[in-house]
């Protein structure tokens, strides 16, 4: 039996629902560690004490970016990796679990003095925006060959990590799951009177939100009785609310800032379609697989997402919600006004989208599969 550290070097975000869901769920977690300065917290996880953000100085919060984290780093180098050996050591922890790739830069010199394997799971961002990849490319070549496996949570992740350098026998590919218990389908639908859409996540380019809102503009013109929910805050907020009032939707479009899960599930449990218009950024930031989407299906809300990273093995287009080409809000509206257009065929897309979740992505089947990888690395390398 293993005695799993989990380890995230940044404060973890609410929208990060999946880390805490490995926390939570995870057989053996002994100890998950997060931020800088390091937080420790122990089973059984109280949520609401590890989303609460952390007090530090304007130091540590900028120490707490990616930039910051890179140029502080020679300074807080020693100080975090002393902290995580005597953490390790006191609770006796023989696999790391790190979340995301500058988490599994940050504890390898701990784990490596320790010999104690580390598995890193990428996400996003992590194995695909530029910027990040300038700042640790010659840190991820230390983290591919020490690490006894990397988690990669879609195919086209797996890809991008072995043309990034990663031996192709550690990546492997991993899909995240969604409690089907906590999201379940509300006992009616909703009525249909206003129709709801929504969206949930941070507001950062990669999410298109801008794409979403067009897209809802156009559909408005035609049926001026539909709402749009935008759940979620970030960098682009200013620019998706100036659109707003151009467009003088004010009173159709409504911000709902950052919910609690709880609260997440009650609006996807009143919406009746949820737009994820994925794009690549900038950068070359791109998605994983969006947790939400699951979210969503298993609450029977129909998808409309994009042809981006995972997306595409969360949606059966044309059966368990739509998939649309990156930027292309005028499909984005045509397969909203498909959903709105004919009830029955909601109906049938509705029952499609819990049924795949139920099938392919339940959180306990998925969560089985994780600690399986793990124990089956940790023998590897015993």
């Amino acid at each position: 039996m293993y005695n799993l550290a989990i380890v995230k070097s940044r404060a973890i975000k609410p929208s990060e629902t999946f880390v805490m869901q490995h926390a939570t769920h995870l057989a053996n977690v002994r100890i998950f560690a997060e931020s800088f300065p390091v937080r420790v917290h122990t089973p059984p996880f109280d949520s609401a004490a590890i989303l609460a953000p952390p007090t530090q100085s304007f130091l540590t919060r900028a120490i707490n970016t990616p930039l910051g984290a890179y140029i502080a780093d020679p300074f807080v180098h020693r100080a975090r990796t002393a902290t995580y050996m005597k953490i390790f050591r006191e609770h006796r922890i023989n696999v790391i679990l790190a979340e995301f790739g500058p988490s599994g830069v940050n504890v390898l010199s701990a784990a490596n003095t320790l010999g104690i394997p580390v598995i890193c799971n990428f996400h996003g961002y992590d194995a695909f925006d530029r910027r990040a990849l300038k700042l640790y490319s010659a840190q991820y070549k230390k983290l591919f060959h020490s690490a006894v496996g990397l988690i990669a949570v879609s195919q086209e992740m797996q890809k991008q990590l072995v043309a990034l350098g990663a031996p192709q026998e550690k990546v492997v590919v991993w899909n995240y799951g969604v409690d089907t218990e906590f999201f379940h389908p509300a006992p009616s639908p909703p009525s249909r009177s206003p129709f709801t859409f929504l969206s949930v996540g941070r507001l950062v380019e990669k999410k298109g939100t801008i794409y979403s809102l067009q897209a809802f503009a156009d559909f408005h013109k035609k049926q001026p009785n539909s709402v749009y929910n935008i759940v979620g805050s970030g960098p682009r907020e200013h620019v998706l609310r100036q659109y707003v009032r151009n467009q003088n939707l004010q009173d159709s479009v409504h911000f709902l800032g950052a919910l609690s899960h709880i609260q997440v599930r009650e609006v996807l449990r009143q919406s009746h379609v949820l737009l994820h218009h994925a794009v690549e950024g900038r950068y070359g930031d791109r998605e994983g697989t969006p947790l939400v989407i699951q979210e969503a299906m298993a609450c029977g809300v129909p998808v409309i997402g994009t042809r981006h990273a995972g997306i595409v093995h969360e949606i059966d287009d044309g059966v368990s919600g739509y998939l649309i080409h990156e930027k292309d809000v005028q499909a984005m509206t045509s397969c909203m006004e498909k959903l709105y257009a004919d009830e029955i065929h909601w109906q049938a897309v509705s029952r499609a989208a819990r049924a795949k979740i139920l099938s392919q992505f339940s959180s306990s089947a998925q969560m089985q599969i994780l600690d399986t990888i793990i124990s089956s690395l940790c023998k590897a390398v015993a």
